[in-house]
């Protein structure tokens, strides 16, 4: 009998030890699943904290809510990045017209001497395609030389082409024979050819000398006001070419690529 109550006693106590073990583990699952929720709830707070700097907020203390990011405005039209530019080839022969326009407005005509170089720049007066895309457009501008071409005509010789948003590249372009032959002497007609007209330096120089003082529309910059300073003496008269301003097409002498 007493054998018996000390196995019942001791398969008791082991009972009561293993209940307890249970009640432990237990606790400590609730205590790891509870650690485990505030570290996740405190995490984007952690986040904002490493980002500004500020002081970590206690353990338990509701996160506060984050801001939504700041819409960027939309940036403002640029040209296009060069790296992103499609490039357009002009075949030899491709015609452009052009007009000189003048530094003081729009010019009618332009006069020169038959044997002066200018210095000039003209303006794309219609947008050049190729395939139904603009290249060229107008009011892109086109810096030369205007020199002599024989039989008291001259040449425009094309250097550069800037577009409109201000790229630059060279261009092998050039013009025919233009401009035709006069005689200027003191009359109306003289005065007539002269008004709104731009005159090359060299003819600027005869024409003041021959006929006084003169109301020019522009001088063009360029060679030649030196080289006629010795045919001045008793001369009444003096040979020119005069070109329209509108009277300037050009056309291509090599193939040219353009990024647009």
């Amino acid at each position: 009998m007493t054998m018996k109550t000390r196995r019942d006693s001791a398969g008791e106590l082991r009972g009561q030890r293993l209940g307890g073990g249970d009640r432990r583990s237990r606790s400590w699952r609730w205590i790891g699943l509870g650690a485990l929720w505030l570290v996740s709830s405190t995490l984007p707070v952690w986040g904002q904290v490493a980002e500004i700097g500020a002081t970590p907020p206690p353990i338990g203390a509701t996160p506060a809510p984050i801001a939504p990011t700041a819409q960027m405005p939309n940036p403002s039209p640029n040209p296009t990045p060069a790296l992103f530019r499609r490039s357009t080839m002009l075949p030899s022969g491709t015609a452009i017209p052009t007009r000189y326009r003048g530094e003081q407005g729009e010019a009618e005509r332009l006069v020169v001497m038959p044997d002066e170089t200018a210095q000039i720049t003209l303006t794309v007066r219609q947008a050049v395609t190729r395939d139904g895309a603009i290249v060229i457009p107008a009011g892109s501008t086109i810096a030369g030389t205007l020199e002599p071409s024989g039989e008291q005509r001259v040449q425009f010789l094309a250097r550069d082409l800037t577009l409109p948003d201000g790229r630059t590249q060279a261009i092998n372009a050039q013009s025919g024979p233009i401009g035709r032959p006069e005689t200027l002497r003191e009359g109306a007609s003289t005065r007539q050819i002269l008004t709104g007209a731009a005159i090359g330096a060299g003819a600027a120089t005869v024409l003041s000398e021959i006929f006084g003082r003169i109301d020019l529309w522009e001088v063009l910059a360029g060679a030649g006001a030196g080289a006629v300073g010795g045919l001045l003496t008793g001369r009444r008269s003096v040979d020119v070419v005069v070109v329209e301003a509108t009277d300037l097409e050009l056309t291509l002498r090599s193939p040219l690529e353009v990024a647009r």
